[in-house]
Parts: C-alpha cells; structure tokens; sequence
C-alpha cells in the first residue's frame, strides 16, 4: 500500500539515486517484514522458520512482505515452491481462483496417471500428497489458526508419512 508519506519522500528527492534508495528501503524493510512474518507462520504451524542462507526463502520474504507485489508470487511460483493455496502454477494462477483449482486437479491426475503408467512408488506417493493437499485445502474453516493446527496434529502428519 502507498502512503502519502512514500510519495512524500519519494518527491522529496531530486535525482534518481535519491528515488531509488527511497524505493530500495521501503522493498527492503517489507521484506524484512516478510521474513519475520513468515516465520511466525512457520512457528504457529509446528515447522522450522525459513533458513536465512537460502535464497528461497528472501524471495518468499519479498513477495510476503508486499516487497514485489504480483511479480514477487510470480517469482516464488516459478521456483516452485508449495503456497498456501496449494502450489498451483504461474499459468493457472493467471486465471485467477477458479483456473488455480483446475490446476490443481490436473496436477493431481498428471501425477496419479504417471505413478499408474510407470509403477513407481515416488510418483504413487507424490499424487497421494496432492490428493490430500487438495483435500485439506478445501475442508470448510480450515484456514483459522487453531482448525489448521487440529487437522495437522491430529491428521495430516500422520496421513503424509505413509
């Protein structure tokens, strides 16, 4: 979100180095921002917080932190990252919520069609991992903190190990 304050400072510049170091503080302190948060996401979910060497995790802090916006998701769904709401690809993520469920889907037959052509126990467990995703994704009020740990502990953890 742009403030009168960032306009403010940003006018307040005379050359285009000033302009860009205003810019380059404010993306940088979002992604800071974005780190930080991230890891409490991390925290609340029983994970480990992001490693800070890796670049991974300063792109996702980015596009977190508001840093980059929609190409900052572009950029964290192009390394292939799982998101929130599912790991979709770029491509359907372009076409908004209902072409990301599609996706969804026909990741989830690609991959049981290929553990079903060629017999192999990764590919059999990976389309198991995107069926339950899919489906945990779309259990009503799953997205409250405290239903999204329960269904975890008492469900998920369990049902990815096998």
């Amino acid at each position: 979100m742009i403030t009168a304050n960032m306009i403010r400072r940003w006018n307040r510049q005379a050359t285009l180095g000033g302009k860009l170091a205003v810019t380059g503080s404010y993306m940088g302190g979002a992604t800071m921002a974005g780190y930080v948060g991230n890891s409490l996401i991390n925290l609340t979910d029983g994970k480990n917080i992001p490693d800070p060497t890796d670049a991974r995790s300063w792109l996702a802090a980015f596009s977190t932190g508001g840093g980059a916006g929609f190409a900052g998701d572009m950029i964290v769904g192009g390394l292939g990252q799982v998101t929130q709401s599912g790991g979709s690809s770029n491509a359907w993520r372009l076409l908004g919520p209902t072409g990301s469920e599609i996706g969804d889907v026909f990741d989830i037959g690609s991959a049981t069609y290929k553990a079903l052509t060629t017999g192999e126990q990764t590919a059999a467990q990976k389309a198991r991992y995107k069926a339950l995703r899919f489906g945990r994704n779309h259990i009503p009020y799953a997205n409250l903190w405290y239903t999204k740990m329960a269904v975890d502990h008492l469900f998920m953890n369990d049902a990815n190990e096998f």
